[in-house]
């Protein structure tokens, strides 16, 4: 949270108009925000809230004439590509005004709002310029107020923990975290996402995947670890893809698409790079071993039903092997028998880590590959998320 937020509320009910004094080294005329324009009309700017990574703004006029549109001094952060998202969508230019910021047109109906971005990182606060605008041009004016400072390198989060998304009814997608120090962690929910696929690359960035059940199917997200926000790319050929997973050496992404295959993913294109590798089976996810040798991929078998139906029911599922060299192994890595897997993971121990599909109480396991060996995972008893689509580590470092 802002530090500076209560106390720019509280400096709200003070009379405005005084322009050069400080309280606790914040300048008031930084945080008052009170713009006024050459008619006299008055509109109220603040920063209200800093959490994480986003930005919000309330916006309020005061007096005069209705408010155009207003602007926020963000290029730096524009420059880098460093906005993720805006609420409501923003516009990049102001034709009208040349001002170099984001710009927030507002209906006659307006009279207060919120306005936020979010960011690819938690940068510094520092003084920014906003504007506000009415009517002709020439009738706007700027300001100062509390806002990000995009020009400091701010260093990723340190990738701890483990990654997922569940299933809440038919497509809402929450992410969460867990750790042993805090246990989970909800980062959000994305009504009408279908995130099927969820895995981090080497880089250290996440990244998740949809399928049908969206107006974005096959959509490519790219996910903040510490908001659980998605900054959309463009979609896979408007696939259903099933399941992701970045090879931890080459660094290259793999998807699993229903009834085509393998496919190598640009992950800022969206662009699947032919040609796929098929198999008549229903996949549900996939994950590369530490030293990328080795793809496995849950194959949920279905019995011969209706792969859209799924299994709530004990019945056997297959973790297969593919390789570059060999293709898909005739012989399975193991067979399990439970719920319906939709979720595998590689673990730093070379173990898998598998997530279930509305198991009621049971929400992952650990199984050795080629002894097949399952290890309950008993931290994480108890845990809200019981319909696993995706699941993701850190990935390790190969020797």
């Amino acid at each position: 949270m802002c530090k500076y937020s209560k106390l720019t509320k509280l400096i709200r009910l003070i009379v405005t108009g005084i322009s050069a004094a400080t309280f606790v080294g914040i300048s008031i005329s930084a945080q008052a925000g009170i713009i006024t324009l050459e008619d006299g009309s008055k509109y109220d700017i603040f920063l209200d809230s800093h959490v994480g990574n986003t930005w919000t703004y309330s916006v309020t006029e005061v007096s005069g004439k209705s408010l155009s549109h207003w602007n926020v001094g963000i290029k730096t952060c524009m420059d880098a590509n460093a906005v993720v998202s805006t609420a409501p969508d923003g516009d990049v230019e102001d034709g009208s005004t040349a001002f170099e910021g984001m710009k927030w047109d507002v209906s006659e109906e307006f009279s207060s709002g919120k306005f936020s971005f979010t960011l690819n990182a938690d940068y510094p606060e520092t003084t920014i310029q906003a504007q506000a605008k009415a009517g002709k041009r020439g009738n706007e004016r700027t300001g100062d107020v509390i806002g990000p400072d995009c020009g400091v390198i701010v260093e990723p989060p340190s990738c701890t923990g483990i990654y997922g998304v569940h299933d809440r009814g038919l497509n809402d997608s929450v992410i969460f975290k867990y750790s042993d120090e805090t246990g989970f962690t909800e980062l959000a929910t994305h009504e009408g996402a279908d995130i099927e696929g969820l895995d981090i690359s080497p880089a250290g960035e996440m990244y998740a995947s949809a399928g049908d059940d969206t107006d974005k199917p096959g959509a490519i997200y790219k996910v903040d670890m510490l908001t659980g926000a998605l900054e959309k790319r463009p979609e896979v050929n408007n696939l259903e893809i099933d399941g992701i997973s970045f090879n931890p050496v080459t660094g290259v992404l793999n998807g699993w698409a229903q009834d085509v295959g393998l496919l190598t993913i640009n992950s800022d294109t969206g662009e699947a790079v032919p040609p796929p590798v098929g198999y008549e089976g229903e996949v549900e996810d996939l994950s590369w071993s530490n030293d990328g040798s080795t793809l496995y991929f849950i194959d949920s078998n279905h019995d011969g039903n209706d792969p859209d139906a799924g299994i709530d029911s004990a019945v056997t599922q297959t973790v297969r092997s593919y390789t570059k060299e060999g293709g898909i192994s005739d012989t399975p890595v193991c067979n399990l028998t439970g719920p319906e897997i939709e979720a595998i993971e590689i673990l730093q121990d070379d173990t898998l880590l598998v997530g279930y599909h509305n198991s009621g109480t049971q929400m992952v396991q650990i199984v050795v590959p080629g002894t097949c060996e399952i290890i309950l995972d008993t931290g994480l008893d108890g845990t809200p998320y019981t319909d696993i689509e995706g699941l993701a580590v850190c990935p390790s470092v190969p020797e």
